[in-house]
């Protein structure tokens, strides 16, 4: 995952300090004959569902030279999750059971006890069950993009590389640490193993 330089937008317009996580993904085609085919570059986030959709153009920085990008293969999708829970409480009085018979008077002037009706002290169990339903809409976004064989060349030689992307007109900046880079110069040097 790799955050942009930006930051996220809150319902006023302001920036607020949270980033946009994408998630990129770098995949090569092997021919038969151990040759490679441009690296593929898919992307997926996971947004707002007011995100504006990711635009078909871009550019790469790689070093100082700037190379246009054409996004490909994109999808917006709505996902909806939705979570019950129910609770439930039950609550019984507090009972008098210091005495044999609640119906009793404890003062000591006596007096009378009406028996067809309950105890005062006593009734049913009380339950009470809560259901709550939440549902929260998010938007995944897809795409991809190829990196060219001097594209390629230009990150094995160690040179920076930023990926700029836009939702709507809003700029999206991925500055590529040297610990992804190093990952990257990996994922570029790796060769398919010889059969046996």
């Amino acid at each position: 995952m790799i955050e942009s330089n930006e930051s996220m937008l809150d319902i006023y317009g302001d920036e607020t300090s949270i980033k946009h996580p994408f998630y990129f993904d770098f995949t090569r085609e092997i021919k038969a004959d151990k040759t490679t085919i441009s690296s593929s570059i898919r992307y997926s986030y996971h947004g707002s569902g007011s995100d504006a959709p990711i635009e078909k153009s871009g550019f790469l920085k790689i070093g100082d030279r700037i190379v246009p990008l054409i996004v490909g293969n994109t999808n917006n999708q709505m996902i909806t999750n939705t979570s019950v829970s129910t609770t439930t409480v039950t609550t019984t009085p507090n009972l008098n059971t210091g005495a044999a018979n609640t119906n009793v008077p404890t003062n000591s002037s006596g007096g009378f006890v009406d028996y067809s009706k309950p105890p005062s002290n006593t009734g049913a169990a009380n339950t009470q069950t809560k259901t709550s339903v939440r549902t929260y809409s998010s938007k995944e976004q897809t795409g991809m993009f190829l990196f060219r064989n001097e594209d390629e060349q230009d990150i094995l030689q160690g040179k920076p590389l930023k990926i700029r992307l836009y939702m709507g007109s809003y700029p999206l900046t991925f500055q590529l640490n040297e610990d992804h880079i190093d990952r990257l110069k990996d994922f570029l040097n790796a060769k398919p193993e010889a059969e046996n």
